[in-house]
């Protein structure tokens, strides 16, 4: 059997930038962990202090944890943290899955504002992506004017 047929693919799990960003729920079991390496991911980044990986994950990723509240917008020190992070592991190859609880408010922000970052989207366009690609991301207005406040603080 090979790594894949032993893990099981994360809830809400999907690539946002093919084999350099993904997303999805927290990684609750080893199984998840398994899958989740047999796709390449080399690091997570969790939003949910209380949600973390399995032990396992960080015996051999690059684990990191930017601690947001749930349904809450993350400061822009946070948005510049996650984005420097993955700005690192690119540049390092490693390959980067961020999760909140269930992937969605949290993590979408985070997935958006990357987007106002790195793709030179405005945060409507970052957000309209991040929702067609995720559907039911960035779940709270706060959560919406985090990334609109991040585009004002780069452009």
């Amino acid at each position: 059997m090979t790594s894949e047929e032993n893990g099981i693919e994360p809830w809400n799990f999907s690539w946002v930038v093919k084999g350099v960003l993904s997303a999805c729920s927290w990684p609750r079991t080893d199984r998840e962990i398994i899958w989740l390496r047999s796709q390449g991911i080399k690091a997570i980044i969790s939003l949910s202090e209380e949600r973390q990986p399995p032990p396992s994950a960080w015996s051999d990723m690059d684990c990191h944890v930017i601690a947001v509240e749930e349904f809450e917008p993350p400061t822009m020190e946070q948005i510049f943290k996650f984005n420097d992070i993955c700005d690192k592991m690119t540049a390092e190859n490693k390959p980067v899955c961020v999760h909140c609880r269930m992937g969605l408010g949290r993590t979408g922000v985070m997935l958006a504002c990357y987007f106002v970052k790195h793709y030179n989207q405005t945060a409507r366009e970052a957000i309209r992506n991040i929702r067609l690609m995720r559907p039911w991301s960035i779940e709270t207005r706060s959560q919406e004017g985090a990334v609109k406040d991040f585009e004002k603080c780069i452009k």
